[in-house]
C-alpha cells in the first residue's frame, strides 16, 4: 500500500522513495475513483508473524502490523520513550482493507506449523481491527506479489465469523501480478498492476455499496 518501486522497473533499479508513489498504488486510487476518504496505516516489508526475511528464521527485528496499528507512530515512540495511542475516532471509516501476508511467506513457505502460526496471528490482528473498528466492513485481502497464504487467511476469516459471530467481514485474493505488466523495483507491482488490482477492489466495493 506504500506503493513501493511501483515507478521503478525490476531489473534495473535500486530502491530509492523516489519510486514510491502512495499516490498511484491501489489503496489511494481505489479511493480516488470511489470519490471516498481515506486513510493508510502502511509500512513496507510489514508482516503479522515475519516482516520481510532472507534467512530461515522469522524477522521480527522489523516491524510487525500488530504493534505498530494502534499507535500514532510507534517507530518514533520507540526513539523518544512516549507511546501515543491513536485516537480512532479521528476516522471512522465505511470499510477496512487489510492486505498483509505477503511478506509472511518469506518466513513461512509451505511449512505447516508457520503457516498455522501465520493463521492464528491473523485471527488475533482481526480481533483488534474489529475492537477499533466495531462498524466497518473488512475485506481481508492478498496480492499481487502471490496469494500463497490466501488458504490460511480464509480460514481465518471463517472462524472469525463463526467464533465471533461476525458476518461484517471477508476474504478476497487479488491477481497475481504478470511480468508482460512490467516489474517494479524489487519485483513489486508496476503502476499497471496496481490499476489493475484498484479495478478489482473498486468492483468489490461498489457491489457492497449497492
Amino acid at each position: 500500500t506504500c506503493g513501493y518501486g511501483n515507478e521503478g522497473v525490476f531489473g534495473k533499479d535500486v530502491f530509492t522513495t523516489a519510486q514510491e508513489n502512495p499516490h498511484l498504488a491501489y489503496a489511494s486510487q481505489t479511493a480516488l475513483e470511489l470519490n471516498a476518504d481515506f486513510h493508510l496505516v502502511s509500512w513496507s516489508g510489514i508482516g503479522i508473524l515475519s516482516s520481510y526475511t532472507e534467512e530461515n528464521e522469522p524477522n521480527r527485528r522489523e516491524q510487525l502490523m500488530p504493534k505498530l496499528y494502534p499507535y500514532t507512530y510507534r517507530v518514533l515512540e520507540e526513539v523518544t520513550g512516549e507511546k501515543e495511542f491513536w485516537d480512532f475516532s479521528r476516522f471512522e471509516p465505511d470499510y477496512v482493507i487489510i492486505n498483509l501476508g505477503t511478506n509472511d511467506f518469506s518466513y513461512a513457505k509451505d511449512v505447516e506449523g508457520r503457516r498455522m502460526a501465520f493463521e492464528a496471528v491473523y485471527y488475533q490482528f482481526l480481533l483488534m481491527v474489529r475492537m477499533y473498528r466495531p462498524k466497518a466492513h473488512i475485506i481481508c485481502v492478498l496480492g499481487p506479489m502471490g496469494t500463497d497464504l490466501f488458504p490460511e487467511i480464509e480460514k481465518a476469516v471463517t472462524s472469525f465469523i463463526e467464533n465471533e459471530k461476525d458476518q461484517n467481514i471477508e476474504a478476497f485474493s487479488f491477481i497475481n501480478q504478470d511480468e508482460a505488466d512490467g516489474i517494479g523495483t524489487d519485483s513489486h507491482p508496476s503502476l499497471v498492476t496496481h490499476q489493475k488490482i484498484k479495478a478489482q477492489l473498486v468492483e468489490k466495493l461498489q457491489e457492497l455499496i449497492r
